[in-house]
C-alpha cells in the first residue's frame, strides 16, 4: 500500500513537473516599438513611419522600443550601403528601470545621401542570442573578404531566427496598434491625432522569441 501511494506521488510531481515546463516553452514574447520621421525642412513635421514608407535622404528618423524586463533584445540594421550594425543590445545595458517593461529609444537620425532601402530587424528572446552578438563582434573587426563573410552569415543567422516552426506560425504576430502609446512615461496616452517623439505604434508577439523586419525606402 505504501509502495503504491509511493508511486502514486511520483506520478503526480512528474506530471506536474512536465506541465510547468510545456507552460514555460511555450512563453508568450512580446515588445512594443515605433519609428518616428521628421521631414528635413520642417522640425516640427512628426509623422509615424509605417513598413515600406518612403523616406528622403535628410529626413529625421526615430525608433522607440519598448520590451519586456528579463528578456534579450536587439535591434540590427541593413544599411542602404548593405553595412550591419547592431545598434542596441539588451544584453549589454543594466536593467535599472523598476517597472516589467524597458523603454528605450535609439534617437534622432539622419539619412544620408546613399539611397536604397533602409532595413531593421527587431528582435526579443527569452533566452541571449549569443550566436548573434558573436556575429556581430567579429563582422565589426573584419575587414575585406572577411568582413563580407561575416556579413553573410549574420544574414543567414537572422534569416534562421526569423523563421517560426509551423507549428507556432499561429503565435506570430505583429499589428499595429489601434492608438499610438507613449513610452517611458506613466501617462499611456496623448493628444488625440497628435504625433509623438516617445510614440509606440506596432506591438511583436512570439512564443519563446518574437521578430519583427521594418524595411524603410530610402530616396
Amino acid at each position: 500500500m505504501i509502495g503504491l501511494m509511493q508511486k502514486n506521488m511520483v506520478f503526480v510531481i512528474l506530471f506536474f513537473s512536465a506541465l510547468l515546463i510545456a507552460q514555460d516553452s511555450n512563453e508568450l514574447i512580446s515588445f512594443r516599438y515605433g519609428f518616428i520621421g521628421q521631414e528635413e525642412d520642417n522640425p516640427d513635421s512628426l509623422f509615424i513611419v509605417e513598413d515600406g514608407s518612403v523616406l528622403n535622404s535628410g529626413d529625421g528618423l526615430k525608433l522607440n522600443f519598448e520590451f519586456g524586463k528579463g528578456t534579450f533584445s536587439y535591434v540590427a540594421h541593413l544599411s542602404s550601403k548593405e553595412e550591419y550594425a547592431l545598434l542596441y543590445s539588451s544584453s549589454s545595458q543594466e536593467e535599472t528601470e523598476k517597472t516589467d517593461a524597458i523603454f528605450t529609444t535609439l534617437g534622432w537620425q539622419s539619412l544620408d545621401d546613399e539611397t536604397g532601402d533602409e532595413v531593421f530587424y527587431l528582435l526579443s528572446s527569452g533566452d541571449r542570442l549569443q550566436k548573434l552578438e558573436d556575429l556581430f563582434g567579429k563582422y565589426n573587426q573584419a575587414k575585406g573578404k572577411s568582413r563580407r563573410k561575416f556579413s553573410k552569415r549574420i544574414a543567414s543567422e537572422l534569416e534562421n531566427l526569423e523563421k517560426i516552426d509551423e507549428s507556432k506560425k499561429s503565435s506570430q504576430l505583429v499589428q499595429r496598434l489601434e492608438k499610438p502609446v507613449m513610452g517611458g512615461v506613466t501617462f499611456r496616452g496623448g493628444p488625440v491625432g497628435l504625433v509623438m517623439e516617445q510614440n509606440l505604434t506596432h506591438r511583436s508577439e512570439g512564443e519563446k522569441r518574437t521578430v519583427a523586419v521594418f524595411r524603410i525606402q530610402h530616396k
